[in-house]
């Protein structure tokens, strides 16, 4: 699809678009539009990536939660 698409035409940076320290490893879009513009996209590094889409914040409260123990209930976590 279109992630392949933009993977044959963006050149992989050798470090991370935002952070600049590792290299990337996902091809992030920037808008949340899903053009098929290679302006709209870019290689970041997963903790970038996570950072940008608030998946993060979502991972390290689910471990907080997770390192607590949650007795055997279902947490949905938002």
């Amino acid at each position: 699809g279109l992630h392949n698409w933009i993977k044959r035409r963006l050149l992989k940076s050798k470090l991370c678009q935002r952070c600049k320290k590792t290299s990337p490893h996902d091809l992030a879009n920037k808008s949340n539009l899903y053009k098929r513009e290679l302006s709209d996209w870019e290689w970041l590094c997963r903790k970038c990536h996570m950072t940008k889409d608030g998946r993060l914040n979502k991972f390290k409260k689910l471990h907080k939660i997770l390192k607590r123990g949650f007795h055997g209930k279902f947490i949905g976590i938002r």
